[in-house]
């Protein structure tokens, strides 16, 4: 499906964190050092979408687009964790139901081309949410 054609439902962001605070799969931090970086995450999300009004879909596909501050090649699936921590924030803002399978299609991962900028000397990342149409198939109907 191409997401040009369709008009996206809703949109968030940016949401804005060090490169460092970014959580990826390669990390092997216990899960206790991780737990409070998750839960900010998750506390961002939330409260950034109940500022914005956050509407509430029953089922929706997300589209992530993601930012970094330099052009070096990345596997963005590595960064999965943030993402989680950021949907489940929006699920707590009453964006979907839940972000189980019948709710919730993606986050899909997309590489935003445009740098961020540094912030007092510190390489940010940024990710914003772009919420679509959930894609029915035949198995839905």
């Amino acid at each position: 499906m191409n997401d040009a054609a369709i008009a996206p439902l809703w949109e968030i962001g940016p949401f804005d964190l060090p490169q460092a605070d970014m959580l990826s799969l390669n990390g092997r931090a216990d899960r206790r050092t991780l737990s409070p970086r998750i839960r900010t995450l998750r506390m961002q999300a939330r409260v950034m979408a109940r500022a914005a009004h956050c509407p509430t879909f029953m089922r929706a596909r997300l589209v992530a687009w993601v930012r970094f501050p330099d052009g070096r090649r990345r596997d963005l699936h590595n960064y999965m964790p943030t993402l989680k921590a950021l949907v489940d924030g929006l699920v707590d803002a009453g964006l979907l139901p839940d972000d189980d399978a019948r709710h919730l299609q993606g986050p899909d991962m997309r590489l935003d081309p445009r740098h961020t900028h540094k912030r007092m000397g510190i390489p940010m990342c940024s990710i914003r949410f772009t919420v679509m149409p959930y894609e029915e198939n035949e198995e839905d109907q």
